[in-house]
């Protein structure tokens, strides 16, 4: 992008710290976030909001803001710093994502405990 005036230069100065002051609010969040996800839990600590959904908002979030950084100022260094910290939530979400899916819950496990309870109660009936 060509600078024209001393105005025009303020503005993208400004836009870039901005962009950057916001891509340096995330990893705290997601990493929080990833933790909790890791541990079993569902909802965020504070918001009682689907962790799952909350992640990957943040990851979009992120994401754009580096598309935006990269077409203010292509060269900046922030670029790479967030981009591989993106990646790296990225590969980490969609693996505990998938984990996630694949676990039971405790209720089918309960419901399982019960029914098997229930048929040894009948079997000892047959008796």
């Amino acid at each position: 992008m060509k600078i024209t005036s001393k105005k025009s230069e303020k503005i993208l100065v400004e836009e870039i710290t901005e962009i950057i002051s916001e891509l340096s609010d995330y990893p705290s969040s997601i990493e929080e976030n990833l933790t909790l996800l890791k541990q079993g839990k569902t909802k965020t600590k504070y918001t009682k909001e689907p962790l799952v959904k909350v992640i990957s908002t943040d990851l979009t979030e992120v994401e754009t803001r580096i598309i935006s950084l990269i077409a203010l100022s292509p060269d900046n260094k922030a670029i790479e710093i967030y981009q591989k910290k993106l990646d790296k939530w990225q590969a980490e979400f969609e693996e505990l994502k998938s984990k996630q899916t694949k676990k039971p819950s405790i209720l089918s496990g309960i419901f399982k405990k019960a029914k098997e309870d229930i048929e040894k109660t009948l079997k000892k009936l047959d008796n």
